[in-house]
Parts: C-alpha cells; sequence; structure tokens
C-alpha cells in the first residue's frame, strides 16, 4: 500500500506551530507495511485543498489529511476533498447525537457552529469516531482508493488512529512491515563512510536498503528493511549492522536515538571517571551540550 499525506493548516505554512503529526503518522505507517511516497502542506483554501488531493489520489492508494475538520469558517478539509472527487456533503443527524452527547458528558451544550462537524460525504462514507473531541473523522472511498480526514489536534488524531485508522490499514495493507535503525557514526566524513561499506551496499539489492544523513560532527547511517513480520525485518537489518559495524569499528558509536554525549557520559560513568572543561572563546558550547 502506497500512502500521500496532507496536513492542512496555515499555521503549518507560517511556521507558527510544529508539525508533529508528521512524523507520527509516518513511524506508524512504516511499523504497518506502507510506504509513505510524499507529503505536503497546505493552507485553508478549497482550491489548494482540493488540487493537492487530487494529486495525491493520482499517486497513491490511501490519502490521510489532517486538519482543517473543526466548526469554524477556515475549517475546509472537508469542502476541499469533496471538490476534488465532486462529492456532495450532507448533514448526518446521528453524527450531530454523537457531537451534542461528548458535549453534555463535558457538561456543556454543543453550540450551531458544531452543525459543520456533522456534514459527510454523500457516498461512499464511513465516519471515524472521536472519542476525545468534537470533529470525527471521515473515511471516503473513490474508486477503489480510500481518504481518511482525521483532526489537527495530535492527541485526538493520535487516539483515533489507535483505535480505528491503524486496525482498518493493518488489515489491508497485507504488505508486511517496514523497519529501520539509525547507526550514529563520528570521526568519518559522509563520503569516507559510504566508501568503506560501498561494498555492503553494492550486495543488498532493493530490500534491505541503506541511507546517510550528514550532521556537523557525525553522520547517520539509516537501514530499512521490509519484511512479513518484525522479526522478519529485524533480521534483515541485523546482518547489514554486522557488516556494517565490522567496516567502521570503533567509529560507529550508538544507535538512534543515543546521542554522541549521551553515549560520552555513559563511559564515564562506568569508568568512574570526570571531565573538567574550560572555556574562553565557545561561549559555553560544549558544557551545554
Amino acid at each position: 500500500m502506497v500512502a500521500e499525506l496532507i496536513f492542512v493548516g496555515t499555521e503549518l505554512l507560517l511556521g507558527q506551530i510544529v508539525n508533529t503529526n508528521a512524523a507520527y503518522l509516518c513511524r506508524n505507517l512504516a511499523r504497518l507495511g506502507v510506504e509513505v511516497r510524499g507529503m505536503r502542506e497546505v493552507g485553508d483554501n478549497i482550491d489548494h485543498i482540493a488540487e493537492a488531493v487530487r494529486s495525491a489520489l493520482e499517486k497513491a492508494d490511501l490519502v490521510i489529511t489532517s486538519g482543517g475538520l473543526g466548526p469554524t469558517a477556515d475549517d475546509l478539509t472537508r469542502e476541499g476533498i469533496a471538490k476534488a472527487i465532486n462529492r456532495r456533503l450532507v448533514f448526518d443527524p446521528e453524527v450531530m447525537k454523537g457531537i451534542e452527547e461528548l458535549f453534555r458528558r463535558m457538561g456543556r451544550e454543543a453550540r450551531p457552529i458544531q452543525r459543520k462537524q456533522a456534514y459527510v460525504f454523500e457516498t461512499g462514507c464511513q465516519v471515524i469516531p472521536n472519542p476525545v473531541g468534537s470533529a470525527p473523522g471521515l473515511l471516503v472511498e473513490v474508486e477503489g482508493k480510500h481518504i481518511i480526514a482525521l483532526p489537527g489536534v495530535p492527541r485526538e488524531l493520535q487516539r483515533m488512529c489507535e483505535e480505528t485508522v491503524f486496525p482498518w490499514i493493518a488489515e489491508r495493507s497485507g504488505s508486511g512491515v517496514i523497519r529501520s535503525l539509525s547507526l550514529k557514526v563520528t570521526g568519518l566524513g559522509e563520503s569516507t563512510v559510504q566508501e568503506l561499506i560501498q561494498d555492503v551496499m553494492d550486495g543488498l539489492g532493493d530490500n534491505p536498503t541503506i541511507a546517510f544523513l550528514a550532521r556537523p560532527g557525525e553522520v547517520t547511517v539509516r537501514i530499512t528493511a521490509r519484511g512479513a513480520s518484525e522479526e522478519e525485518a529485524d533480521r534483515l537489518i541485523k546482518g547489514v549492522e554486522e557488516e556494517i559495524r565490522s567496516r567502521l569499528g570503533d567509529n560507529v558509536y550508538g544507535v538512534d536515538p543515543q546521542t554522541l554525549e549521551e553515549v560520552t557520559g555513559g563511559l564515564l560513568l562506568e569508568r568512574g571517571e570526570t571531565v573538567a572543561v574550560a572555556e574562553t572563546t565557545t561561549g559555553g558550547a560544549i558544557v551545554n551540550r
């Protein structure tokens, strides 16, 4: 299964919030064996949302949107999807009852503005319950493909994914799982690391794969494998990890999310040793790390 992700909200484009939903969805979709082919962020504009959805449907079996399902005038994801797939939105009294019940449990009364959140697609639509918020999600079938629209609030999105969306995907993906391991390397540049393990890369084919990410002072070597189960994928990764470690030696200092500071501190504690630092021109940069 191939997926495209669309994150809706002008606040994302303005840099006012960090898109934590992207990392959460990508990490869990990989675990389910879903290949995320691409993602994009769009503002609160019906035409822009519709164009993004149409483009995503051309590339993927599954399109997941996040954000824009609230009750206010700038929450336009439903309308954007409707325009993209040429399908009408209709008011669902049962969905409205669920929203009203949620407000009653909170000791409040649903306002008329909440009616907007009770609109669903006229055909081919399944409502995704939101147990912790007023914006239900929508699952829409479009010519054998599917669009899943979820709210942008992380705790709501995550709860809905774990209770409904991920089990639904797991039943249909049928492509195993994707696992990855990132080795952290220091003391060698990216090109040198690649030269030292080029023979390993040449012998891999397309599963597992190796990729590099260079940062100041270190290189991350990410090994990614697809398997019928987590155990199978981990076995594929393990063999490649051993080959890489044998070539890079002690330059591999750990695995993600370990940091060089964390590993160094652990070794000092293990040996009962300390470090003294005198900084004059670095502005405390070493101690801060």
